[in-house]
This record gives C-alpha cells, sequence and structure tokens, in this order.
C-alpha cells in the first residue's frame, strides 16, 4: 500500500511540476499542448502502475481448447 501511495505522490508531483511551469505562459496552443502531453503521460503511468498489480490467476490468462476429434 505504501509504494501504491509513492506512486500516485510521485503522480501528483509530475503534475504539481507541470502547473508551476505553466505560470507565465501566455501562448493558448503551447498551454494546450504541453497539458495534452501532461495527461498522456501521466495515462501511462497510471495505467502502467495498473498492470503492475494485476495479478495473473487462471482467469486472466488464456484457456487451452482442445480439438473435437470428427466422428
Amino acid at each position: 500500500m505504501e509504494n501504491q501511495e509513492s506512486q500516485f505522490r510521485a503522480l501528483y508531483a509530475t503534475y504539481l511540476t507541470w502547473q508551476e511551469s505553466q505560470k507565465d505562459q501566455t501562448d493558448g496552443y503551447e498551454y494546450e499542448r504541453s497539458f495534452v502531453e501532461l495527461t498522456q503521460k501521466l495515462n501511462k503511468d497510471l495505467l502502467d502502475m495498473t498492470l503492475q498489480r494485476t495479478p495473473s490467476t487462471s482467469d486472466t490468462t488464456k484457456k487451452k481448447s482442445t480439438p473435437v476429434s470428427v466422428l
């Protein structure tokens, strides 16, 4: 649980760094471009975090099928 919390804190720190970098931003296009980059990075990092915690169970593994013999 502590590792998960530290990962979320790192994501939040990324957001705060971006927010600080945009204080003097006057160009709307540049602001939007950097926001899109930030959200894509955060989404990717969050997805990676989620996939790392997903347990590999028999429900998530591909089932092996046995061929049906023709009579």
